[in-house]
């Protein structure tokens, strides 16, 4: 409950600057860019933006090829990583990719 009500607070729908696209009770920046439980609002023009999140398009074909490139990367050595584990939560695959397209741009 805390989630949404936060989202319908008038401080996200009725922000009293221009600075944020995306507004809600938490953003989780450690392992990824995401709303947890993918409780948000956003602007409208901001979203426009985004590459729509539909399965099998161009979003979840990069996010993959993302998460393969990381995953190569840090295991060549080349790339060092604080993630304590390797999760689909933490790289947004599976039913995770809609909490974290928002953010993911």
């Amino acid at each position: 409950r805390a989630l949404t009500d936060a989202v319908v607070h008038p401080d996200c729908l009725f922000p009293p600057d221009d600075q944020c696209n995306t507004c809600g009770a938490q953003f989780y920046t450690r392992f990824s860019t995401m709303y947890p439980g993918n409780m948000w609002t956003a602007k409208c023009s901001y979203v426009r933006k985004l590459l729509p999140p539909l399965e099998g398009g161009e979003y979840d074909r990069r996010k993959k090829e993302s998460v393969t490139k990381f995953l190569i990367y840090r295991l060549w050595g080349q790339l060092k990583s604080t993630l304590l584990e390797d999760r689909v939560d933490y790289f947004g695959l599976g039913r995770y990719r809609l909490e974290h397209w928002i953010g993911s741009h």
